[in-house]
This record gives C-alpha cells, sequence and structure tokens, in this order.
C-alpha cells in the first residue's frame, strides 16, 4: 500500500509515494468514507511529492469521482 493515513483533529492527510494505482485511491477514499470521523472532517489534505506514478484508466477516474460524489451526500 503505497500511501499513508494520517487523522488530524479536523481532518486527514494521505501521504502517496512511489507507483499509485487507481484501485490504492479507490481504497483510501472507502476508508476515509467508512469512518466515523468522516462525518465531521473539515478538511482532506493529499501530498503527492513523492508518489513517481499514478496508474490509471480514464474510465477510473469517471469512478472514483462519482463514488466520492455519492459518498460526500450520504
Amino acid at each position: 500500500m503505497p500511501y499513508r493515513t494520517i487523522w488530524e483533529e479536523n481532518g486527514i492527510k494521505w501521504e502517496f509515494y512511489g507507483v499509485v494505482t487507481s484501485e490504492e485511491i479507490e481504497q483510501a477514499n472507502e476508508t476515509f468514507f467508512s469512518d466515523p470521523r468522516s462525518k465531521t472532517a473539515q478538511y482532506q489534505i493529499v501530498h503527492t511529492l513523492e508518489t513517481e506514478e499514478v496508474v490509471w484508466r480514464p474510465l477510473d477516474m469517471v469512478e472514483i469521482t462519482f463514488n466520492d460524489v455519492a459518498a460526500s451526500k450520504s
């Protein structure tokens, strides 16, 4: 898993590194939205300076965006 999740008092920070896949980005999202702290989180920080490459198909971006919007509305 090429990322670290850091919960802070008012939000969450992810530190991605190396080669990251769309599945790993979706996994991070699912973990966030399934956690009760996501209901009161005021921010999400995505740190990607150590990311070498992101591997995904264009359809993956659409699916991740759809899932993120749907989870945000629920």
